[in-house]
């Protein structure tokens, strides 16, 4: 049987840090400036580029962050 990860390890996804880096941004916004996303994906520990898109349109997908 697997174990389960848990509320705390699902807290600390680098998903859900990206979506309350948004919340908890000025409006809830955050500058698209050159580069803001490849600082933001090196500051939440994403192991590639890759998986912070994939996670970005993710959010975008569900419809809890919009571009």
């Amino acid at each position: 049987m697997s174990k389960s990860r848990g509320i705390s390890a699902d807290m600390q996804s680098p998903r859900t840090r990206l979506l309350y880096l948004i919340y908890s941004s000025p409006n809830s916004r955050i500058k698209a400036a050159p580069g803001a996303k490849s600082s933001i994906s090196a500051a939440l520990g994403y192991k590639s580029d890759g998986h912070f898109h994939y996670d970005w349109h993710y959010l975008i997908g569900a419809g809890m962050i919009e571009e």
